[in-house]
């Protein structure tokens, strides 16, 4: 509790330009929280309510019109005891953007529910796979992401990135069950992403990238895991369509790649 108030009292040295907001509702619980937010440029907010114990969380918003909030896609947070609930969850957005596109936002909207899950998301900055981050200041925005997780021990790691002031990506990321490794990475081109698991210990690899629009629409489920990888990397618009229900012993492999 002591940092989570200690944080708040730091915010105001942090923030470097006009019209920023900052809200942290706390509805819940908030024992042993350890906030570091930090916020630069116009036009920026950061609104979410905590809950649980031993979670940390880090924020960073540099650029034009980023907002991190209990998402109001299906309403606010709020309402159940906030978005970031439970226990032991470690949580890191970082978001930029540089030059101007039309919106030139970086839009996040979350809400998690459960004990022990990891999730690191970078808008305009690139995220490996194993979730080191780096960037180099060249970033549209016109991003949009939606999460959704309401498992245990989950691990998502994701990115989302813009070249060009004319594209947008979109991801909405559904994990509706336990024990995931998901790594998302999504760059340049108008792309879109909705990811949904049900079942459990499923791990996916998925990149867009490329001046292509393209698109990938994936659900995961049945008696038994899958281990998904896809590749959609061209100048050429493509399109991938999945509804999986995976009843082979030991799990089911997909590798798709369309370059």
């Amino acid at each position: 509790m002591k940092h989570l108030l200690l944080a708040i009292l730091l915010l105001p040295a942090f923030l470097l330009a006009q019209d920023n907001e900052i809200y942290i509702s706390n509805p819940s619980a908030s024992d042993n929280m350890s906030i570091n937010i930090h916020q630069a440029g116009d036009n920026q907010e950061v609104n979410f309510s905590v809950g649980g114990a031993d979670n940390t969380i880090d924020i960073v918003q540099s650029g034009t019109n980023n907002t991190v909030k209990w998402t109001d896609t299906w309403g606010s947070g709020y309402n159940w005891g906030g978005d970031l609930y439970g226990t032991d969850n470690a949580f890191t957005i970082k978001q930029n953007t540089t030059t101007g596109n039309s919106p030139a936002n970086n839009y996040f909207g979350f809400h998690i529910q459960g004990n022990n899950n990891t999730v690191k998301f970078g808008q305009g900055y690139t995220v490996s796979d194993t979730g080191n981050f780096s960037i180099d200041n060249d970033e549209y925005g016109g991003m949009y992401m939606r999460l959704d997780i309401h498992g245990n021990n989950n691990t998502y790691i994701g990115t989302q990135r813009n070249d060009d002031s004319g594209d947008t990506t979109h991801a909405e990321i559904n994990l509706y069950s336990d024990y995931n490794d998901i790594y998302t990475h999504q760059r340049q081109g108008d792309h879109y992403l909705s990811l949904t698991t049900n079942n459990d210990y499923n791990e996916a690899w998925i990149k867009q990238e490329g001046q292509g629009s393209h698109s990938a629409t994936i659900t995961l489920g049945g008696s038994y895991p899958t281990d998904l990888y896809l590749l959609q990397q061209t100048s050429t618009n493509q399109s991938y369509t999945l509804t999986q229900s995976c009843a082979t012993v030991g799990g089911c492999s997909v590798s798709v790649t369309q370059n």
